[in-house]
């Protein structure tokens, strides 16, 4: 919820309005997810005058979340970290599936210069080596997408 809505405060207290007294509200703040990582790092490579418009990282500061649940009358219970590997199948549709944020973009680049694919290919291969992910048994797997429950309460 928190990392693709317009206007934060107001769906917060929306939230809190809804609740009963007592009630929880519990969401996921995003610290590292690398599909958004892989997908900004290619657009920067392939074409620097595109951007995502969408951080799900956005909210990762420690205390930002927070404040915006208490600034909407809730009382923040507690903040967690986790943390998950992303595993797809290696091959091709490995890099469409790291590359979610901007596929559809690469797939228009790519009518207009068929090569874009092969250069995106060589990107994400760099990225992967670079970044230590495993390559194992036809499978890639990231070193863990990091994230934080945050439950908060609405006052009885």
């Amino acid at each position: 919820m928190n990392t693709y809505v317009e206007d934060l405060p107001l769906a917060l207290r929306e939230a809190n309005r809804v609740l009963k007294p007592g009630g929880r509200l519990i969401t996921t703040l995003w610290n590292r997810v690398w599909t958004h990582t892989i997908s900004v790092e290619l657009l920067a490579q392939l074409a620097p005058s595109r951007s995502l418009d969408l951080d799900p990282t956005c909210l990762k500061e420690p205390g930002l979340m927070e404040r915006h649940l208490e600034d909407a009358g809730f009382t923040v219970e507690k903040r967690e970290i986790g943390s998950y590997p992303f595993r797809t199948p290696a091959g091709g549709d490995a890099l469409k599936a790291w590359t979610i944020p901007i596929m559809r973009g690469l797939q228009e680049m790519a009518a207009a210069d068929p090569a874009v694919m092969d250069k995106a290919k060589q990107i994400f291969e760099g990225i992967v080596e670079r970044e230590g992910f495993i390559v194992d048994d036809g499978i890639v797997s990231d070193r863990g997408n990091a994230y934080s429950p945050v439950v908060a309460t609405k006052a009885r």
